[in-house]
């Protein structure tokens, strides 16, 4: 009798589905950052965020079955030197993915700004890659999102915006993207309205060290090019040195952009940084240096 309840136990607890795990993550950057503006007041205070964007988040996975799985992100922004976040400030989304790909929904990267990502930042310090290069958006409330799955090392996003927020104008998105061993290469592209922005980039890492291109365009009443170049040499003992140089033209006016930085890994998640940045002209004209630490979980 018992061996019958034991058997009868045991294929009731094979029964009974996956439950969805739920992780909590994040990142905290705080860094002392000293600015001297061509115009204006020398500034000297703490900042969060400055490295890379302090957040807050949720996200867990259910297996339903049949090669087929649901999921979510809830994911906002933390203002590390006060406490105060916004939660979904970056991220709420819920997906359904399975062998064709993964639809998601709710608030999240536009399909352009999501493929072109991982070039912009290509073994630089986050706030500090080729991000801006071409990207419309980043994030936005009200998309829907297709993401295929890879084929022959290729990725293909197709995404659209609803005008809810927008004022009624939708925001389509596409973005194809190649990877092979050190070599990632990719494009994006964004409509809204009579606006569009293109972005092309390609990037080398090689491990020890990561090179790379970004450029964009923006085609609308006034024109926007924008251009990187970003590089990152692993210098030994958990150190690298990283290194960019950005030009932003906004009809005839160009900007310059050199950032120059070290970082030093402490452990996986702990990472000391510092970093010198000099703009030649424009509202954000001068020049700042920040170090600090970034500590994930």
């Amino acid at each position: 009798m018992k061996k019958h309840l034991i058997a009868a136990a045991v294929a009731g607890a094979l029964a009974v589905p996956a439950m969805a795990q739920t992780t909590v993550y994040g990142i905290m950057d705080l860094a002392v950052r000293s600015a001297n503006p061509d115009v204006g007041t020398s500034t000297t205070k703490l900042e969060s965020g400055s490295f890379y964007t302090s957040r807050l988040g949720f996200k867990g996975e259910e297996d339903l079955g049949g090669g087929m799985k649901a999921g979510f992100i809830l994911e906002g922004k933390i203002n590390a030197d006060d406490g105060s976040t916004t939660l979904g400030s970056r991220e709420s989304s819920v997906y359904l993915k399975a062998g064709m790909g993964e639809i998601r929904l709710g608030r999240t990267d536009t399909s352009n700004s999501e493929g072109i990502d991982t070039l912009a930042h290509f073994g630089n310090i986050g706030n500090f890659g080729l991000n801006g290069a071409g990207e419309s958006t980043g994030d936005q409330a009200n998309t829907i999102k297709y993401t295929s799955p890879a084929f022959s090392g290729i990725t293909l996003q197709v995404g659209q915006t609803f005008g809810d927020e927008r004022g009624g104008t939708d925001l389509n998105s596409v973005s194809v993207a190649y990877a092979a061993g050190p070599l990632s290469i990719g494009v994006g592209y964004d409509d809204v309205g009579s606006d569009s922005y293109t972005v092309v980039g390609a990037r080398y890492n090689a491990g020890t060290f990561a090179v790379g291109v970004t450029s964009g365009k923006k085609d609308a009443a006034t024109d926007v090019k924008v251009m990187g170049l970003s590089a990152r040499v692993d210098l030994g003992g958990g150190m690298a040195a990283h290194a960019g140089y950005k030009t932003t033209e906004t009809g005839t006016d160009e900007v310059k952009v050199t950032n120059l930085g070290l970082s030093k890994a402490l452990s996986k998640r702990t990472t000391l940084l510092g970093m010198y940045q000099d703009t030649d002209k424009g509202s954000a004209a001068g020049s700042f240096f920040q170090a600090g630490i970034v500590h994930s979980f």
